[in-house]
This record gives structure tokens, sequence and C-alpha cells, in this order.
């Protein structure tokens, strides 16, 4: 070993460890900036498919909503005879005709206790009618499917085209 100007120069083993620490460092820092790239890349890509689900999700409250609002104008095109067919026996509507309940939608929020006071209506037709009112309206509920109205064009069906819309640009965003 020699000494030049006052610090050690190494031959051999040295040198050839200094080489690969230098390497080390090279292939470290290229490391770091890929990793970094792809941390960044899977940043991106966690936002675009959050943004996906966001707009599905949005989608899906807006076809609930525009089936709900199928689901009343069905209930309120039913007259309220449509009830018997629901229940067993004999059902006396007409004082509740009487009272102005003319569709199964006018009767879906009502509860016994309310119906019972009506005169000509007692507590076993008012259960009945309130079972029959919610059995009818849960039936719907499954059964009653979106139907686009371009004539009428409600908000809720604009509303459901729309995010339809959005749903379909964010999933062509990822193809």
């Amino acid at each position: 070993h020699g000494v030049v100007r006052g610090t050690i120069t190494m031959t051999g083993t040295g040198a050839r460890d200094r080489r690969r620490a230098r390497a080390r460092v090279r292939s470290g820092a290229a490391a770091r900036r890929i990793l970094d790239r792809a941390q960044a890349d899977a940043a991106a890509a966690a936002t675009v498919l959050g943004t996906v689900d966001g707009r599905r999700q949005e989608a899906r409250t807006a076809y609930e909503a525009a089936r709900a609002e199928a689901v009343r104008d069905e209930l309120a095109r039913l007259p309220v005879s449509r009830l018997r067919d629901m229940t067993k026996g004999q059902l006396r509507l007409g004082a509740l005709e009487a009272v102005g309940f003319t569709t199964v939608a006018s009767l879906v929020n009502e509860r016994v206790g309310r119906l019972q006071v009506i005169d000509g209506v007692g507590p076993d037709t008012a259960a009945q009618v309130v079972g029959a009112t919610y059995r009818l309206h849960r039936a719907l509920e499954r059964s009653v499917r979106v139907r686009f109205d371009v004539d009428r064009r409600p908000d809720t069906q604009s509303r459901l085209l729309a995010r339809l819309c959005h749903f379909e640009e964010a999933v062509q965003a990822t193809d």
C-alpha cells in the first residue's frame, strides 16, 4: 500500500468494492425513481377507479330514485279496490273511498289507528287495508322496472340518464 498526497490508495479488492458501492448508489437511485413512478401510477389508477366507483354509485342512486317514482306512479294508478285481491275474504272499502282514499298510493303511509277512527272502518278492516297496502307496495318495489318516458321526461329519468352517461365516460377512461 502506498501513500499519495496524504491519502491511502487502495488497490485490488478495495477499488473493486468502491466501484460496486458506486454502482449500488446509481442502481439505488434508478430503483427509487422507478418505485416513485410506480407509486404515482398506482395512486392515479386508484383515483380513476375511485371515480368509476363513485359514478357507479351515483347511477345506482339515480336508478333507485327513478324506480321509486315508478312505484309511486303505479300505486297512484291502482284503485283502492285492488286491495281486495291482496286479502282473504271480504274487504269493505266504501267508507275509505267516501273520505277520499281512492288510490292505493293514498293509503301507503296510513296506520291502523288513523284508519279505524273513520266511520264504517273497524280495527280488522283497518289492519287488513294497511297490511294489503304494505304487501302491494313491496311487491311493486320488487317488480317495477324503469321505463323511460320520452314524452313526459321526468326529472328522475333525466338525472338517471345523465348519471349513466357519466359512469360510461368514467369506464371508458379506464380502457
